[in-house]
Order: C-alpha cells, then sequence, then structure tokens
C-alpha cells in the first residue's frame, strides 16, 4: 500500500497465462483507492497464441474483469522481445534502450 500511496503512476504486472487474478483484481481497486494512475502490464505475451484478434480479446476481457478502471492503459512484453520492453520503459516507441 505504501508504494502505491508514493507513486504517481502503479504499473501492474500481470501474467498473459494466468490472466486476472483475484489478487491482481484487489490490488487494482487499491489502485483506484488512492486515486493513482494506472498501466497494466502483460507479461509472458509470447507464451500466448496469437492471431489477428487475441490482443483485442485479451484487452477487452480485461477490460470486463477490470471494468472500475476503464481508463487502464494496456503494454504487452516479454522478456524475450527487449524492444518492446524497452518501448514500454521509455515510453516513446523508440528502439533505444531503457536504462536497468
Amino acid at each position: 500500500m505504501q508504494s502505491i500511496e508514493r507513486c504517481d503512476v502503479a504499473i501492474l504486472v500481470i501474467d498473459a497465462v494466468s490472466g486476472i487474478t483475484a489478487q491482481d483484481t484487489h490490488i487494482a481497486g487499491f489502485i483506484k483507492d488512492a486515486w493513482k494512475s494506472v498501466i497494466l502490464a502483460v507479461n509472458k505475451w509470447d507464451l500466448i497464441e496469437k492471431d489477428s484478434y487475441t490482443a483485442i480479446e485479451f484487452e477487452n476481457r480485461i477490460r470486463q474483469e477490470l471494468n472500475f478502471l476503464p481508463y487502464v492503459h494496456c503494454v504487452y512484453f516479454s522478456r524475450n522481445w527487449p524492444t518492446r520492453a524497452s518501448n514500454f520503459a521509455t515510453g516513446d516507441g523508440s528502439s533505444k534502450r531503457a536504462p536497468v
């Protein structure tokens, strides 16, 4: 709770394989109650079998389960995709690496 209170933007990391868990929903509630901005980081995206609609369907399911956070921005990444991870960290879509 203290970390949420101190932050300006909370990053809620969820596992793409297991989806939104009860604990994720609980933490998201804390973030909402603290009036913090939030980015939902979907990790292990490479483990999901995908087609052209997978990300859209996954995000719709997230928005349904976290309907109290209609403004949440979702970012999909994986440890195996360093460019996506660095784009997520820098936020500018560039290919430069973010400081670790």
